[in-house]
C-alpha cells in the first residue's frame, strides 16, 4: 500500500472492537425510546468510521490559504525567502529542489533521485498561511503545496554517506570563544521575528561564503560550513551561539549576485577545519555513517494558479 509521506507517520488505530457486542441506545422512534443490539458487524464500521474521520479531522495537516507559483527566468543565483506578518511567505528565485529540500529539513546529499530539469527550475513563490506562522508550520505547509501542486511523491531510505563528525579538540573539553552556551533556549520556540524585551533570539542560522552565525542552536543542526552532513559526537547537550569565520576553499566567483549586504567573504583566513578549532573548540573528522535519505519518486511542474 503506497501512501503519502504524510500518512506513513500516523499511528496505527485503536485495535477492533471485542467480540462480545455491546447494547446500544437506538434514537427516539416513533416516539419512543427503546434499546437495540447491534449486530457486531455495524458496530465495528461504526467503530473504524467513527475512528477514521476523528484522525483525519485532528491530523489533517494545514495547508496555505493561497498560494500563487511563478517561474522566475531572471537568471540570477541570488535566492532570497522573507516570513511576514500575518504568515505571508515570500520565496524569490527558488528551485524545485531547495524548495525539497527546506520543506524536509535536508541537506542537499540527502535528496536522491528525481528529473534534474524539474528540480533545476525556479520559481517565485507567494503563499498565505491565514494567520500568523512559525518556520516548523510553513514548511509543513510546504509539504502540502509540493504534494498538491507539484505532485510530489517520494519514500524514505538510508544511504552510506560520507559525513563529519564533529568531536571535542581539547583534552580538558574547554569550548573555544566563539561557541556560547545558551540554556535559555531550551524547550523555547525558535523566534520568528527578534524578542521585544531585549533578549537575543533562539533558533535560525545566517551563513554567507566564509560565515555561519547560529543563536540558540543544536549543534546537530549547524551545518558548519561543510559539504557533508555533520553528526554530533561532542557529548555537549542544550542549545548554542556560534560566531564562525573561515576562508571557503571555493571563493565567490567576481562579480557574482550575491546580496548587497552581505559581508565580505574572508580571503587570508583559517579553513573550516582550522577555524572550527580554533574559534569553537571543536574538530571535524571524516567518517562514514547510515544517513536518512528522501528517495524521489515524482515530481512534476507545478498546476497553473
Amino acid at each position: 500500500l503506497n501512501l503519502p509521506l504524510e500518512l506513513q507517520l500516523l499511528r496505527s488505530a485503536d485495535p477492533l472492537p471485542s467480540s462480545r457486542c455491546p447494547i446500544s441506545r437506538a434514537a427516539m422512534s416513533a416516539g419512543r425510546g427503546a434499546f437495540v443490539r447491534l449486530p457486531c458487524s455495524i458496530l465495528v464500521l461504526i467503530s473504524l468510521a467513527t475512528s477514521v474521520q476523528a484522525q483525519s479531522i485532528v491530523q489533517q495537516p494545514r495547508s496555505f490559504e493561497v498560494a500563487s507559483i511563478r517561474p522566475n527566468q531572471s537568471g540570477s543565483g541570488r535566492v532570497s525567502g522573507d516570513l511576514g506578518s500575518g504568515g505571508r511567505v515570500t520565496l524569490t528565485n527558488v528551485s524545485v529542489r531547495e524548495l525539497i529540500r527546506d520543506a524536509f529539513r535536508l541537506r542537499d546529499v540527502q535528496l536522491v533521485g528525481g528529473p534534474p530539469e524539474v528540480l533545476g527550475q525556479r520559481f517565485d513563490i507567494v503563499a498565505s498561511a491565514g494567520g500568523n506562522a512559525s518556520w516548523e508550520e510553513v514548511r509543513s505547509m510546504m509539504r502540502v503545496l509540493l504534494a498538491d501542486r507539484f505532485k510530489f511523491v517520494a519514500h524514505n531510505d538510508k544511504r552510506e554517506l560520507p559525513v563529519y563528525e564533529l568531536l571535542l579538540a581539547r583534552s580538558g573539553g574547554q569550548l573555544g570563544p566563539q561557541l556560547r552556551p545558551r540554556p535559555d533556549c531550551a524547550g523555547r520556540p525558535a523566534d520568528i521575528q527578534p524578542p521585544q524585551d531585549g533578549r537575543p533570539p533562539c533558533g535560525g542560522v545566517l551563513a554567507s561564503p566564509g560565515r555561519v552565525m547560529a543563536r540558540g542552536m543544536l549543534l546537530a543542526d549547524i551545518g558548519f560550513g561543510t559539504d557533508r552532513i555533520v553528526v554530533d559526537r561532542t557529548g555537549l547537550s542544550g542549545h548554542f551561539d556560534v560566531e564562525l569565520e573561515y576562508t571557503p576553499d571555493q571563493l565567490p566567483r567576481l562579480g557574482a549576485d550575491l546580496p548587497s549586504d552581505l559581508p565580505p567573504t574572508p580571503q587570508n583566513g583559517p579553513s573550516v577545519f582550522t577555524a572550527v578549532q580554533e574559534q569553537l573548540g571543536l574538530r571535524l573528522q571524516p567518517a562514514t555513517a547510515l544517513v536518512d535519505v528522501l528517495v524521489i519518486d515524482s515530481v512534476a511542474f507545478p498546476t497553473a494558479d
